[in-house]
């Protein structure tokens, strides 16, 4: 598990469910710290898993294997949880929940990071990403953040997200996407096939741009909204 940080948030012991985060491609989990602490208040066990190379794992990022959170998962995950994740997270998120025989209850996707063959990008960095300056600031100072990906990730994530198209009828869930309007990060092929599945509802955030959980002017709206999915 050295490829994979780990830890959970429990309040009370007689909690609802367990709900596991997966951060998203520019974030950590210590993104998700208030988050995880306002479930854990609310009667969920929140599981926070970090990927290699995000945060304080240190770690070619390039290297990072899906496969290590998809066998994690595997092993970790009980017979009864919710499972949210962000961005890259998100695309993780939805693939193993495809592949998996042990399907989560629900199924929440926050900006979801659906790339497809046209995207024209041979890097990614934080200046694509659409935000308002000051976060953009902010996120240049966090030395938490990966200030930029190259290649060899974004063609993983193209991989996982046309195999997340292709089996969308193996989302046999309830499964809510949170996305902004002005979200440039997630495809016309993906927002069009996403529309098509009744069991999928949208969300929309009212934000500049994507990075809903670390924006503090978005945070609320979307905490309130995973709580009010949470509670459906």
């Amino acid at each position: 598990m050295e490829n994979i940080s780990y830890r959970y948030i429990l309040n009370r012991l007689d909690f609802k469910k367990d709900i596991f985060i997966i951060h998203g491609l520019f974030e950590y989990p210590g993104v998700y710290e208030k988050t995880a602490q306002r479930l854990s208040d609310n009667g969920y066990k929140a599981h926070l898993i970090g990927m290699q190379g995000f945060g304080n794992l240190y770690a070619a990022k390039e290297a990072l294997d899906f496969y290590s959170v998809f066998e994690f998962l595997e092993r970790t995950v009980s017979s009864d949880y919710v499972l949210f994740g962000s961005c890259l997270g998100a695309v993780i998120a939805a693939s193993f929940s495809i592949k998996t025989e042990k399907k989560p209850s629900k199924l929440i996707l926050s900006s979801p990071l659906l790339l497809d063959r046209e995207s024209s990008y041979g890097s990614l960095g934080i200046d694509e990403l659409n935000l308002r300056r000051d976060i953009r600031v902010k996120m240049y100072k966090d030395p938490y953040i990966n200030k930029s990906f190259e290649k060899p990730l974004i063609k993983k994530v193209i991989k996982e997200t046309e195999f997340i198209l292709d089996n969308t009828d193996r989302l046999n869930m309830p499964v809510y996407v949170l996305r902004t309007p002005r979200d440039t990060l997630l495809n016309d092929q993906a927002v069009n096939k996403i529309k098509k599945c009744k069991n999928i509802k949208v969300s929309i955030i009212k934000s500049e741009d994507r990075m809903l959980f670390y924006n503090p002017l978005s945070y609320e709206q979307a905490q309130t909204e995973l709580e009010h999915i949470l509670s459906e």
